[in-house]
């Protein structure tokens, strides 16, 4: 897969790119017991994935997923139907109208895993803010600094903002809805804020209002 990105064009490298990320992912989950004994190897050249640490395939796949979504512009345009022989297709195409959706929701799926809370840094990333829960159009503008530089919650904050963004004036709003239920759910989830389950109740509130 390494030779076929190198050898191909846009959007096909995006695609590859998720493709690889995923591939990565499950090999590391199939053998994440036996990584996570493993100590981090310093100026030393790892062609080898077998000789690969915790933070190495980490490192990699989120280099990976973040990749296949780098060229937003061209992916926004383009619809799934030109690669429908490698789709799963489920019953709601709408939902994942571009290459963009559905590889920005591949992406997500890793980033709000917990995969990476085994090791967490001096100055871990949390959704502590309130504005992790304000409406869609807010959403978008909010910041979300860190320190964490591997954070995968900050991520997927990131993604989440950029679909939504993407949405946000869509004249038929199920995939906004889709993806900002989601983001609701994952920040209720994941959030250390004390009064995340006002600030839930009050933004599913907001979008049922919204969209009645």
């Amino acid at each position: 897969i390494e030779n076929e990105i190198k050898t191909n064009k846009e959007p096909v490298v995006s695609l590859l790119k998720s493709w690889q990320a995923s591939l990565y992912w499950s090999y590391y989950q199939q053998m994440r017991w036996q990584l996570y004994n493993r100590t981090q190897t310093v100026d030393f050249k790892q062609d080898d994935i077998a000789t690969w640490s915790v933070d190495d395939f980490h490192k990699k796949i989120a280099e990976l997923y973040l990749g296949s979504i780098k060229e937003e512009s061209l992916l926004q345009k383009t619809k799934p139907e030109l690669f429908e022989p490698i789709i799963t297709k489920g019953n709601r195409r709408y939902l994942r109208p571009t290459l963009y959706d559905l590889l920005a929701h591949r992406a997500l799926n890793y980033f709000q895993s917990d995969e990476r809370d085994i090791n967490k840094p001096a100055y871990p990333f949390e959704i502590d803010k309130a504005s992790a829960c304000e409406p869609a159009a807010d959403f978008v503008r909010a910041k979300f600094p860190t320190k964490d530089s591997t954070s995968l919650q900050q991520k997927a904050l990131f993604i989440y903002q950029k679909l939504i963004a993407f949405h946000l004036n869509d004249t038929r709003p199920d995939a906004l809805i889709d993806v900002d239920l989601q983001r609701i759910v994952f920040v209720n989830q994941k959030s250390v804020h004390p009064e995340k389950d006002q600030l839930y109740f009050n933004a599913l509130n907001h979008i049922a209002q919204q969209y009645p």
